[in-house]
């Protein structure tokens, strides 16, 4: 297992580089080897566009501290693993201290997706371990930093993370079809216990995607299904739909749609109402 421990308590993503594992007396960390590497890529998601220059930061740390030269060799290959470049890249190790920066430039010719591995050269026909980062080159969305609704393509999420959906929006996904912030069982999981996730639709709005919010009228909570002709999905739908029941449904269903639709007012334009109904009703009701 490993302890983390912080007097800070704001939430965070921790990132673990490495570790050293040995018996006996714990020694400080050392990397494997002298001279290691890595990339850093500025662009959401790695993906270059076509018509913009591409760039890279080869990440050198000289664990040893070493002096002179690094070699450093590398790879790229398209998705059907042809080499479409290589090359050599020379790193003083003077210059940097144990933490060196260069700049390098990815293969962007043609749009695809790539890998790229690099490795130092260690002389002697020994090669250090290889590193890996995978890259797109896209057309750019034109439309980056605005909602456009002309957009053609989209696609489904969980959650609305800004930094996801900053990815997709980069990617060309113009629309975001939310499964989770408007559903029933999240918006009123008990009756009459609206909750709303504002910074959620804040996230999608900053990343400039077209938000449309799923009701999903027949996949509801329990105190709301039991009034459905077929409440229980692994059962066979009923002809017959209790009217008392029926009634009470459409009311719960209005005011559910209500106050979520008129919490959103001005965020969200565009909702899906229901899909899939056959699982609950026939099509007479």
């Amino acid at each position: 297992s490993i302890d983390y421990r912080t007097e800070d308590l704001t939430p965070i993503n921790v990132w673990i580089d490495a570790v050293q594992l040995e018996e006996g007396e714990l020694s400080a960390y050392a990397p494997r080897l002298p001279v290691e590497i890595g990339f850093r890529c500025p662009v959401p998601g790695n993906i270059y566009y076509e018509t913009e220059p591409a760039r890279l930061k080869l990440l050198v740390y000289n664990a040893a501290g070493r002096s002179g030269t690094a070699r450093i060799n590398y790879s790229i290959t398209d998705l059907f693993d042809r080499e479409v470049e290589k090359g050599t890249l020379q790193a003083d190790l003077a210059k940097g201290g144990k933490n060196l920066e260069i700049e390098m430039a990815p293969y962007i010719k043609r749009r695809g997706i790539f890998r790229l591995l690099a490795w130092v050269d260690e002389g002697n026909g020994r090669n250090g371990q290889p590193v890996e980062m995978t890259y797109s080159v896209l057309p750019p969305n034109k439309h980056l930093n605005e909602p456009f609704e002309g957009g053609l393509l989209g696609t489904d999420v969980s959650a609305l993370r800004y930094d996801q959906l900053q990815v997709l929006k980069r990617a060309n996904f113009n629309w975001i079809l939310s499964k989770k912030v408007v559903l029933w069982d999240r918006a009123e999981p008990t009756k009459g216990d609206f909750r709303f996730y504002d910074e959620e639709i804040e996230a999608a709005r900053k990343a400039g995607v077209v938000l449309v919010g799923q009701l999903l009228w027949g996949d509801g909570v329990a105190w709301s299904m039991k009034n459905l002709p077929a409440g229980d999905l692994r059962k066979p739908k009923v002809a017959t739909w209790d009217e008392t029941a029926r009634a009470q449904f459409l009311k719960d269903v209005a005011e559910y749609t209500t106050a979520v639709v008129s919490h959103y007012k001005g965020k969200i334009k565009y909702y899906e109402l229901t899909n899939e109904p056959y699982f609950q009703f026939t099509p007479e009701q």
